[in-house]
Formats: C-alpha cells, sequence, structure tokens
C-alpha cells in the first residue's frame, strides 16, 4: 500500500504505512528499502542513510537498496562514488542493466555536481 500511495504522490500516507510494515516485520529490507527511498526523495538523507543501511545489513546484496543508499549519501561525494560503483557491480553481477546504467548515469550527476559544487 505504501508503493501504491507514493506513487499517487501521498508520500506522507506512505511514510507512514512503510513505518507500520517495518513495525510489525523489522527485519523486511523491502519496507526498509521503500521508506528510505521516500525519505531520499524528501531530502531527509541522514535517516535514509540509516534505513537503506539497515536494509543493507539483513541483505547486503540488495542492488536498490544500494543504489539508494548512494543518493542518501549525496553531500559526500566521494562515499556517494564509492557506493554507487559498488551498486553498480552488484547490478552487474545480478545482470540487473537497467539497474546499472540508471545508477552510471547518478554517478556522472555526482560528479558534475561535484565539479561545480552544485546542490
Amino acid at each position: 500500500l505504501g508503493v501504491v500511495l507514493q506513487q499517487l504522490g501521498r508520500s506522507a500516507e506512505a511514510l507512514s504505512h512503510y513505518r507500520r510494515a517495518i513495525a510489525l516485520s523489522p527485519d523486511n529490507a523491502e519496507a526498509l528499502n521503500n521508506l528510505g527511498r521516500l525519505l531520499v526523495a524528501d531530502h531527509q538523507y541522514s535517516e535514509a542513510a540509516t534505513t537503506l543501511q539497515r536494509a543493507l545489513s539483513i541483505n547486503p546484496d540488495y542492488v536498490a537498496a544500494l543504489s539508494a543508499f548512494s543518493w542518501s549519501s549525496s553531500s559526500d561525494w566521494e562515499q556517494a562514488a564509492r557506493v554507487a560503483d559498488e551498486a553498480i557491480g552488484l547490478a552487474d553481477r545480478a545482470g540487473m542493466a537497467a539497474l546499472r546504467d540508471d545508477i552510471r548515469n547518478r554517478q556522472a550527476l555526482y560528479q558534475r555536481r561535484q565539479m561545480y559544487r552544485l546542490p
């Protein structure tokens, strides 16, 4: 339900549903990833990073969570690039070419932002 609400632009309601899902199942890496991605979209990077790290501690090969974690690190360009490189490698090994390419595009954006010191 949280995913549908988020797609409908009802972020506050989606946030509530993600948190409820995690309260019921604290080791649900998918729910943690969904919450983390929503927090990244809402520019709540610190909480997003903590949430996504929890998802990755449960499933270290969760490419989508690793990709989102690289976004949560966007204020630390070096860390974002390292995490993106790791996500690219995992996506390659998992045969997820579209996700790999998306992460590469984000990494290029990080590099341009760093070069021009954009937020």
